[in-house]
């Protein structure tokens, strides 16, 4: 057979052919500036060389063989890792090794791991950090989530903490090793009052100081305020799901005092679950002057409708703050449709419903100072809904911005126009 022959009776091997080996090295050589991102799919590394032109690098236990972090080493001097992630590695892995390749990580994230401190030493040794994620930890006591906050650099400016973060045991009297270091952080994201609570302690390795953006869920109200005090720049807090007052007297103290934000400029309050009946919103919100120039507030659509008797009272208090200038009232419901008939249908539902307490609230804040708006989301439970009527959370967003008209943002984010910005009111 002739060489010709040959060359045209064999198809070229695909690239997910070729040994990860070869496939890295020929990488190597060319430098491709294009490849910004790796996943790692072999269990059969041997000893190899990764091309230093990954920007971002994951590590997952069914992706990661086990020899790989103490094999890797490098031949260029020069780093570019900037996001590392590692999602339910075992502990067999040497985290340590990874230093040498990711040094200037600015963004760490961390999944579903039950024993997060092994990779202290590694947190150590990146010193530009400046982003770090940590969802589905489980913690063996709260000291341990002291020790992992200790290790990151000063210069961390991001940190968020999921809800589904876990204690194995939980002691106030846990000792914890001070070391005078404290992370300044900008912008925090806490998803569990218990992590909240612990931040707030007298040992925490988190300063607040600086903080100037920030999220809570499922807090106290009094665990809030005191969170509000020890973070005297914050000027932007959103607040989910706060708990309230609810019939049983035993956890009645857990609203006792209303939420003094006086120094914030924007404050979002949202609830999944509310119940006519329970702590009135007035009485969420301090009626003493702020700073205040900002308020949305996300609702159940059951909860606008019956619980109607609130609004006044609410714009009431609301009309108490003199720099207040723009007030947002958010109801959200589900639908199970897939037809964008039904969708339609459930808008102009909202328009009939919504428009009353718009006008309600308006009506007790009339200055020109406030911009009044009603909007209302549906969060579909199909997929297939939601890339049809909305690309992001919200399938839907309907807006009342003036007395008896309708403007539905939901067909300019099908067909990518832009939404016009209500009138001042």
């Amino acid at each position: 057979m002739s060489p010709s022959t040959f060359s045209y009776s064999r198809s070229p091997a695909p690239l997910e052919k070729l040994p990860v080996e070869l496939v890295l090295e020929i990488l190597c050589y060319l430098r491709v500036p294009d490849i910004k991102q790796f996943s790692l799919v072999s269990w059969t590394f041997r000893p190899i060389c990764f091309p230093a032109i990954f920007q971002k690098i994951s590590f997952s236990a069914s992706k990661t063989p086990r020899n790989f972090l103490t094999d890797m080493h490098l031949h260029w001097p020069h780093k570019c890792v900037q996001k590392l992630s590692f999602t339910s590695i075992d502990t067999y892995l040497k985290p340590h090794a990874l230093l040498e390749w990711c040094t200037p990580a600015r963004e760490f994230e961390m999944c579903s791991m039950s024993n997060p401190t092994i990779y202290a030493p590694l947190l150590s040794g990146l010193s530009e950090l400046r982003v770090v994620k940590l969802a589905r930890i489980t913690f063996q006591r709260s000291k341990d989530l002291f020790e992992l906050l200790q290790s990151l650099s000063t210069k961390v400016k991001d940190l968020t903490i999921g809800e589904d973060v876990k204690f194995m045991s939980m002691s106030e009297n846990d000792p914890v090793l001070w070391t005078g270091k404290r992370i300044e952080i900008e912008s925090l994201s806490i998803g569990a009052s218990l992590v909240l609570g612990l931040l707030l302690r007298d040992d925490s390795p988190v300063e607040l100081s600086h903080l100037k953006v920030a999220e809570t869920r499922h807090a106290e109200s009094h665990t809030i305020n005191k969170f509000v005090r020890l973070s005297p720049r914050l000027v932007n807090l959103s607040i989910e799901d706060p708990l309230l007052e609810s019939n049983n007297a035993s956890i009645q103290y857990l609203t006792t005092e209303p939420l003094k934000v006086a120094a914030l400029k924007t404050l979002t309050l949202s609830f999944h679950t509310l119940r006519p009946g329970s702590t009135p919103l007035s009485d969420l919100l301090d009626p003493s002057e702020a700073e205040l120039e900002e308020l949305t507030i996300r609702l159940p659509l059951n909860f606008v409708m019956e619980g109607e008797g609130e609004w006044g009272w609410l714009a009431f208090v609301l009309s108490r703050r003199s720099n207040l200038k723009r007030v947002q009232v958010v109801a959200w419901t589900t639908w199970p449709y897939k037809k964008r008939h039904y969708a339609e249908i459930v808008l102009n539902d909202f328009r009939r419903k919504l428009e009353p307490q718009r006008r309600r609230i308006s009506g007790i804040l009339a200055n020109s100072r406030y911009e009044v708006t009603c909007k209302a989301y549906a969060n579909a439970r199909h997929h297939d809904v939601k890339e049809l009527y909305y690309p992001s959370n919200a399938d839907v967003n309907v807006e009342v911005a003036d007395p008896g008209t309708l403007r539905c943002k939901e067909p300019a984010n099908i067909y990518g126009e832009e939404t016009t910005k209500n009138d001042k009111k």
